[in-house]
């Protein structure tokens, strides 16, 4: 009985597969399976899978590679901000600017910080525009 489910689950997946109805007829008998029927849809079968997997896997490493440059850009570009500030104003203002940028998620926003850095008259300025703007606008 559990032979003849095991064909009847081989069929149908041939069958999804695409077989043709001249070699489905050729699988009746559980030594069918052993069959070059069966084997040659297995060797298909199992080289679809491994390319599903190989697909998922890129896509996966892709997206895991981009977010971590996304990340490293924003580090980087908040470093550049910081030292920006502490050479137009001084070091205290820098080391203020620091943590409110920490809590700036989007590129776009660090840029506008950045204009803000070459707009701003003062140290005390700048803080407090940054500090009194949304965190979070667009990337």
């Amino acid at each position: 009985m559990a032979r003849d489910g095991l064909i009847a689950w081989v069929h149908s997946s041939m069958i999804e597969a695409g077989a043709k109805e001249q070699d489905l007829a050729k699988l009746v008998k559980p030594r069918d399976l052993d069959g070059p029927v069966v084997g040659t849809w297995w060797l298909k079968e199992r080289e679809e899978c491994f390319r599903k997997g190989y697909e998922e896997g890129r896509r996966e490493a892709y997206e895991e590679r981009r977010a971590k440059a996304e990340a490293r850009a924003l580090v980087e570009h908040r470093a550049m901000l910081v030292r920006m500030a502490q050479r137009k104003f001084d070091a205290g203002t820098a080391n203020e600017l620091g943590p409110l940028l920490e809590e700036v998620a989007g590129s776009g926003r660090l840029a506008e910080i950045g204009e803000l850095i070459i707009d701003c008259g003062t140290g005390q300025e700048l803080l407090a525009k940054v500090a009194n703007q949304p965190t979070q606008l667009t990337n």
